[in-house]
């Protein structure tokens, strides 16, 4: 990761992020179809860039943008990687919060 894009502490984690997070909602082909190639290279693209913090759900496309998502940071390296998602909605109508949920 070579960029000049800004880093702060996250809390007392003692991790430092880029205040200009991943939003990976576009991976899973919400607004518009992406392929999973393209998906993977714009991974890439924003870690090059600086952008170490990246955020996802299983809501986004039904668990594609999470897949994709972990096939793009695969093989970055894992200590300058900071990943949020969320739990429990996995459609328009469907909620989940039990420890049994399974894909």
């Amino acid at each position: 990761m070579s960029s000049s894009l800004p880093k702060r502490k996250l809390g007392k984690t003692g991790h430092e992020v880029c205040p200009l997070g991943f939003g990976a909602s576009p991976l899973g082909s919400v607004y518009s179809e992406m392929s999973e190639d393209i998906a993977i290279e714009t991974v890439h693209e924003a870690f090059r860039q600086g952008i170490n913090y990246f955020d996802t759900s299983p809501f986004y496309g039904e668990g594609l943008s999470e897949t994709r998502l972990g096939k793009g940071l695969k093989g970055l390296p894992r200590d300058q990687v900071v990943l949020a998602t969320k739990f429990g909605r996995y459609g328009p109508n469907l909620f989940d919060f039990s420890a049994e949920r399974r894909d």
